[in-house]
C-alpha cells in the first residue's frame, strides 16, 4: 500500500481505480522518503489575502463551490498521506482497522471531489495552500495529524457546512451536493474522534488537544455546532474544551 500511496501523493490527478487499488493493497512497512502531496500544475496557489482580492469579482456561489472542491482535494490527499506516513505508528492490533476506516474516508473524499467538479472546473480559480501547510505542520505526529485533520478541519466543515447553503442563491443542485457532503463529513469526524481518543491511551484527550493546538498555533475562528458535535460522539468535556479553545 505505502509504495503505491507515495505514487498517489505525487500524482495531481487521481482516478477511482487508483483509490480502489490503494485500498486493496496490503500494509507495507516502508516509511522513508514520503513526499508531501502535490497540486496540478494548472492550480495557481496564492496567499489568503491575494486570493480574496483575486476572486472578489467572481459570484459568491461560484467561489463557494470551487473552495469546496479545493477542500475535498486536500482532504483526499491528506487521508492518503496519513495512512502512508503513520500506519507504522498505530498499534499493530489496530492497523487493519485504521487502514480500512481511513481508506474509506479517502475514497469518500475522492467521491466528493468528483461530485463537486461536475459543478466547477478545479483550477479555474486560484486557491490557498493553508490546508497543505497544516499537513506539513503535523507530518511528525500522528496524534497531531488526527487532531488537525479530523477534529479541526473536518470538524469545522461539519460545524459550518450547512451555513454555506445561504450563499448559493437558492440553487437546488448546489444545495443537494453540499448537504450530501456535510452528512458524510460528520462520520469522518466521528471516526477521527475515535482514533484520537484511542491513540491518547491513558492521557487526557482534551488536554492533549489543547496542547497540540497551542503548539501548532491554530486558532478557532468559527462557532462550534454543539448539536452536531454531540451527535458524532463529543462528550460534555469535549464541548467545553472546544468552546474554551481560542
Amino acid at each position: 500500500m505505502i509504495n503505491f500511496g507515495k505514487v498517489l501523493l505525487r500524482k495531481s490527478q487521481i482516478s477511482l481505480d487508483d483509490i480502489r487499488k490503494f485500498m486493496s493493497l496490503p500494509i507495507d512497512s516502508t516509511d522513508e522518503d514520503i513526499p508531501i502531496y502535490s497540486y496540478d500544475e494548472n492550480v495557481k496557489i496564492m496567499s489568503t489575502y491575494d486570493l480574496e482580492q483575486s476572486i472578489k469579482h467572481i459570484p459568491i456561489k461560484d467561489q463557494v463551490i470551487h473552495s469546496i472542491a479545493h477542500i475535498e482535494y486536500n482532504a483526499m490527499k491528506s487521508y492518503i498521506d496519513t495512512l502512508v506516513r503513520f500506519i507504522n505508528q498505530v498499534p499493530a492490533q489496530f492497523q487493519k482497522e485504521f487502514k480500512e476506516e481511513l481508506g474509506q474516508i479517502a475514497y469518500e473524499e475522492f467521491c466528493h471531489f468528483e461530485l463537486i467538479t461536475q459543478l466547477c472546473k478545479y483550477g479555474s480559480q486560484p486557491v490557498h495552500n493553508n490546508l497543505q501547510k497544516r499537513m506539513i505542520l503535523t507530518m511528525d505526529s500522528l496524534l497531531g495529524r488526527i487532531a488537525v485533520l479530523s477534529i479541526v478541519n473536518e470538524g469545522r466543515g461539519m460545524d459550518t457546512g450547512l451555513n454555506l447553503i445561504q450563499k448559493l442563491d437558492g440553487d437546488n443542485k448546489y444545495e443537494k451536493v453540499i448537504k450530501k457532503i456535510v452528512q458524510e463529513e460528520s462520520n469522518h469526524v466521528r471516526i477521527g474522534l475515535k482514533w484520537f481518543e484511542l491513540l491518547c491511551k491513558d492521557q487526557n484527550p482534551q488536554e492533549n488537544f489543547i496542547t497540540l493546538m497551542n503548539n501548532y498555533q491554530i486558532p478557532k475562528n468559527w462557532k462550534i455546532n454543539v448539536q452536531k458535535r454531540k451527535q458524532v460522539g463529543f462528550s460534555d468535556e469535549w464541548i467545553k474544551c472546544l468552546q474554551n479553545w481560542s
